[in-house]
Order: structure tokens, then sequence, then C-alpha cells
């Protein structure tokens, strides 16, 4: 049984023992072509110091990162130039081999290092891009080991919804023109200079189901990319006075404002649900880590100068969860029930309000603020929540933070407290581990202390969850009520879990690394 009631990220975890490198754990870069960006930076050793070149070096030690290559150049003919070099670009596809490469080469103990490339849906590499992990094709044009994530608009879904043109750019046109990047924008103002981009004939039309097709078919085939929604994520944005939310992370959960010169950085930790039974001792636990991961903060060995700029401008946190599948169990609770829905809303909504009165009173303490304060919804008297402040309403509230909630996967951090993973259900309840020394055959340990106080629990039970493989739907001598609590991932309406994932949003600031699980992936179900 676990006696963790918190825990740092890995990244964290790690770096803090060895001391080798910066403790936080999610980077977010951006790729553009000047002397500067991207190219020069993953093309050539001397650039040694630069944000690039440190970032991706320091994949070693386990951080994740997220590119975001909006600005990189169509691979469209000679009009299509890296100014640093006075050369054609390669395009976005040539960025993402570069990119792979690197991963590759610079390991995470035994893995490959780990990273998600970031295009929006207006770029005109997008299909190419789409294709990247599929796997069938040309060679030269997938990168397999990439994460891949697509950024979309709401004016895309308008115009897939109503079925009319969409067109496609290349940001060295739009810079051409005088035109705002598209990437720099969101809502009313992207839809003033794309418009405007379309009038100057600068875009190349294409259907956009064409685009949503692909996007359909390579999560199909590949379970990529992951699905960004840009609009959503800025009108609700606790960072918007220092700029537009671009991309997510390596995990999509992180929506910190990153710029060139301004890497974003954010220090991660989750509170393990299974140790907590009350409302009150989940906020303690929050209250604590804000503590925690404000000293990681202060103690980090930044990868460079622009990683320091932001991170300490900025002081993002994300605090999330692991074991809401135990404490479910626990409580005896189905993730299907009403309860589950008041639980899950309970839960994150304490988080939240914890977390900002912790950050708040660490700032009064401290007598400082985050740098960015100033103009943030916080100076404001704002919060997350419209309408709840610790204050009296109006009155400025002090933070230390700018973001608080992130939802990530948790995976290892699962594993070392011994609970089931994020605020996911169960993936099966008989499943093999493959460790150094072996495998292991793991069995759900509520469903076993339920059989065991039902009398069910016996070689003969065993025998029959292996042949139904971890599953009990069809074991009849097992109690129906019993059978319902403990559906696996794959026997729950994926419905379900977006419905808590819509309810829990309300109070989580940054966002949520969700899966959609579909044992028979068709076009149908996943364009739904």
């Amino acid at each position: 049984m676990p006696t963790t009631y918190a825990i740092p990220n890995g990244r964290t975890v790690m770096d803090a023992t060895l001391y080798t490198g910066s403790t936080t754990a999610q980077n977010i870069i951006n790729a553009d072509n000047g002397t500067t960006g991207f190219y020069p930076d993953l093309v050539w050793a001397k650039s040694r110091g630069t944000t690039n070149y440190n970032l991706l070096e320091d994949t070693v030690r386990g951080a994740g990162y997220a590119l975001y290559s909006n600005a990189t150049n169509a691979e469209a003919g000679p009009n299509y130039f890296i100014s640093s070099f006075n050369s054609n670009a390669g395009g976005v596809v040539r960025l993402a081999d570069m990119v792979q490469s690197k991963m590759r080469f610079y390991k995470q103990g035994s893995r490959s290092g780990s990273c998600a490339l970031y295009l929006s849906v207006w770029h005109r590499d997008i299909i190419d891009f789409l294709e990247l992990t599929l796997p069938i094709g040309d060679e030269q044009m997938r990168t397999r080991d990439l994460f891949t994530a697509v950024v979309i608009n709401d004016l895309f879904m308008d115009k897939l919804t109503n079925n009319e043109d969409w067109y496609l750019f290349c940001p060295n046109d739009i810079q051409k023109a005088g035109l705002k990047p598209l990437h720099e924008m969101w809502g009313d103002e992207f839809v003033e200079t794309y418009n405007k981009a379309v009038e100057l004939g600068l875009g190349y039309k294409m259907n956009p189901k064409t685009i949503w097709d692909a996007i359909i078919k390579a999560q199909v085939e590949s379970g990529r990319p992951y699905v960004f929604f840009k609009d959503n994520a800025n009108k609700r944005n606790m960072q918007r006075n220092i700029g537009v939310i671009k991309q997510s992370n390596l995990c999509i959960e992180i929506t910190n404002v990153s710029k060139p010169g301004y890497t974003s950085q954010c220090t991660l930790g989750s509170i393990n649900l299974a140790m907590h039974d009350t409302l009150k001792s989940i906020a303690k636990s929050t209250r604590v880590m804000v503590r925690a991961l404000n000293a990681v903060i202060d103690k980090n060995k930044w990868s460079d100068d622009w990683s320091a700029l932001a991170g300490l401008d900025q002081r993002s946190l994300a605090i999330g969860v692991a074991g809401l599948a135990d404490f479910f169990a626990k409580k005896k609770i189905s993730f299907e029930s009403e309860e589950a829905k008041q639980w899950n809303k309970d839960i994150f909504e304490t988080m939240y309000k914890a977390a900002v009165i912790e950050s708040m009173e660490m700032a009064k303490e401290q007598n400082r603020t985050y740098p960015a304060w100033d103009g943030s919804p916080y100076s404001q008297g704002e919060t997350y929540i419209p309408g709840w402040s610790p204050l009296p309403a109006g009155e400025p509230i002090p933070m230390l933070n700018s973001l608080l909630l992130g939802l990530m996967p948790t995976a290892s951090s699962a594993i070392l407290l011994g609970v089931f993973e994020s605020f996911e259900p169960v993936t099966s309840n008989l499943f093999t581990r493959r460790v150094g020394q072996g495998e292991f055959l793991i069995v759900n340990k509520y469903l076993v202390n339920e059989l065991i106080e039902n009398g069910l629990w016996n070689s003969e039970m065993v025998d029959k969850v292996i042949k139904n493989k971890g599953s009990i739907q069809n074991i009849v001598e097992i109690p129906e009520d019993v059978r319902y609590r403990y559906k696996d991932v794959w026997e729950i309406p994926q419905r379900v879990l977006l419905d808590l994932s819509i309810i829990r949003n309300k109070y989580v600031d940054q966002s949520q690394s969700l899966n959609v699980y579909h044992s028979d992936a068709k076009y149908g179900k996943i364009a739904s």
C-alpha cells in the first residue's frame, strides 16, 4: 500500500537526487527561421549555449519537449527560404526528421528523448505533417518516434461544419505581405488576418474535410496526432497579459505562453488520491505541493537564459492527480455514477482553490508576486473560477504562481506510488508488467479484496479472469454491482470520460492529457 500523499514529477525527483540539470519537467520551444531560431541550433554543434541546443541536450535528464513549428517555411518552391542561410526551406517534414534524429541521440536512460511537434491546420505543409506517423509510406516522409500534435482554430471547425473552402499558407508569404504572423493570433484577430491573406491571394485552397480526414486516418492508424484547440485555450488564458497560447507540451496538459527568447517552463507534481478520503485532506496535500514545487523553482538550475527568463517570470505549476480509479474503488463508486461526477467536481474545485490560497499566502509571506503578475487576471481580482476569489470581490490577488493545475498522465509516478494512472479508469483488471527482473502478473487489488469478501477469490476465479483477458463482465458468479464498478476503460462508454473531463475543466487552469479508448477504432467513432 502506498504511503505517499503527493509526489513531484519524475524528472524533478531524478535531478533533485543527482542535481545534474534543470528540475523543471516541461519545455515549450518556438521554431523559426532566423539566426537565433531553431534551424541553426539543430544543425550546428557550435551553437551550444543557445536555447534549443541546451534544451535538446537536456533531454538526457528526462525533460519533455514541445516544438511549435508554425513559423517554419513550407516546402513549396524557391520562394520559401531560410533567412539565416539564404537558401530554400526543407519544410516541416525535414524539420521533423532533424528533431527525431536529435531525440534518438540524446537518451533518457534506455529510451530515446521525447518531443511533440505542433503544427496548425492553416500551414501549407499540414497534409505531409499529418502523415509523419503513418505505419506505411515513403520512409523519408515518416518520423514515427515523434509525437505529433495538430493545432485547430475555431474558424477551421466553422469552415468544416459549413462545407466551405479552407486556405493554407506559408509563413514566409504572410511575412512578405506585411501581415502579422497567423500563429501569433487567435479569435477575431486571427479571422481578420486570415481573410486578408485570402483576399491577397496568398492561400492555397483546400477542402477542410481533406485535412479532417487526414487527422482521423492518422489517429486510427497511429494514435496520433494530439488535438489542441487553440481558441478554447486562449479564451480562459490566465497568462493573457504575457501573450497568446500557441501550443501545448509533450503530453498536451500544459498551456504556458512561449515565444522566441522566452522558453516557457513548468514544474509538475501530482496528488495521490489513493491516500486521501476527504476533501480536507486533498486540500492539505495540494497546499503542501504548492510549497514544494515553489522550492523547486527557487533552487532550479535553468538550462539557459531564455528558460530562466520565462521560468522565473511565470513560475508556472502543474499539479495533477494519480489514483482517481483507486479513490473511486475504495469508496465503491463506478465511473458511470452520479456520485463519481460529484466527487470529480469537488476534488478539482478543492485542489484549485487550495492552490490559489497557498500561492497567495506565500506571496504575502515573501512580499513578492511572480514577476509577470502585473496586468494578469489575478492582479484584477479574477481567478480561473468566474465569480470566486479568496479575497473580497475585485481586490487584487497577490500570487506567487501564474498557473496551478495541469492534469498530466503520471505514468511513472503511478508505478512508484502503486496506483492507477492519473484520472483514468483501470485499463485492465489483470495485466503483465515487464521490468528488468522479469514479468509480473498484476491483478486489481481492490477487485481481489471484494472477491475475497464475497468468498469468490480462488484459483478457478483467477483462471476465469485470465481467460477473459482481465475483464469480469462475463463472469456471472461475480455480483452484478461489482461487475458494474470494475468495468475497464474499454468497457466504459467514452462519453462518460468526456463528461467527467468537461466537469473538472472548470477548475483546471491549464489542460488535461485526456485519452479516448476504442478497441475497434474506426473513422465514424473517432470523427464523432
